[in-house]
Parts: C-alpha cells; sequence; structure tokens
C-alpha cells in the first residue's frame, strides 16, 4: 500500500528540479514535477501531470506543497 504525504513549500529556494508539487488555489489544483524555479520573482515552473506542457505558477496566487510518496512494505517486497 502506498500513500502520499504533503509538505507545504513557504519558500521557492526549498524546491529540486524533479521534486513533484501541487499548487492549490481554491477549487483549482495543478500537479506536476518542478522544471525550473525563480526565486526573486516567485515563478516556479512545472510539467503538468495531466497535459505534459510546462506551466508557469506564481508564487503569490496559489499556495505550493511538495508531494512525497510514502513507501510501504508488502511481506518482504518493497512496495513503491
Amino acid at each position: 500500500m502506498t500513500s502520499e504525504t504533503h509538505r507545504r513549500i513557504r519558500k521557492l529556494s526549498e524546491l529540486r528540479r524533479g521534486d513533484l508539487i501541487e499548487a492549490r488555489s481554491g477549487v483549482t489544483v495543478l500537479r506536476g514535477t518542478v522544471y525550473d524555479t525563480a526565486p526573486g520573482i516567485g515563478l516556479v515552473w512545472i510539467r503538468d501531470e495531466d497535459t505534459h506542457y510546462r506551466r508557469a505558477i506564481q508564487e503569490e496566487d496559489f499556495s505550493l506543497w511538495q508531494v512525497q510518496a510514502d513507501v510501504t512494505f508488502r511481506g518482504r517486497d518493497l512496495v513503491a
């Protein structure tokens, strides 16, 4: 069984290329992999999971959450 945990990102400098994040604003939830960041101007670019397009996200318009998959074991087998 695999579950996910979410950690709130307060500074864009905490993000690294390849991190899986969610950007939330009201009912809008964007999810994707970090492509690049520009902390000085409050932007993060992601590769959107649904469309596979690059998307720029303004930090002041969204709350950002890092998604981490919890790894569990089933018997003696690692399940990711």
